[in-house]
């Protein structure tokens, strides 16, 4: 069972574009996540820090990127098992009334050498 600190709400599947080398076919996929619970509170935490988000350079946005790739990492590494690289292009905190809990959304660019992913 997964940690209920990095859960992953919905994931969702887009274009899968490629091949973009001869020598090495390697195509890319977007997918878009919806986070809970500690991960898009971070987000939140890193937002309300920075313009930048978890691109800022807070200790919030380090500690926002980290739960995120974790998070990102452990679904990919279960559901989507050829990835070989992945680009977090986005992560947004979705403003919530307080009883829904943290959500976030998280878009990101994987890279892998399959067709299928």
């Amino acid at each position: 069972m997964k940690d209920p600190v990095f859960p992953i709400v919905s994931a969702e599947k887009g274009t899968t574009r490629g091949p973009f080398m001869e020598c090495e076919p390697i195509y890319r996929t977007r997918f878009s996540f919806t986070l809970g619970g500690l991960t898009a509170h971070v987000i939140e935490q890193a937002q309300r820090a920075s313009f930048y988000g978890i691109y800022g350079n807070t200790r919030e946005a380090a500690q926002a990127m980290r739960a995120t790739q974790e998070a990102i990492r452990d679904w990919m590494n279960d559901n989507a098992p050829a990835w070989t690289a992945y680009y977090i292009e986005s992560a947004q905190a979705i403003p919530t009334t307080g009883r829904d809990g943290y959500r976030a959304t998280v878009t990101i660019t994987a890279d892998h050498l399959t067709r299928e992913i």
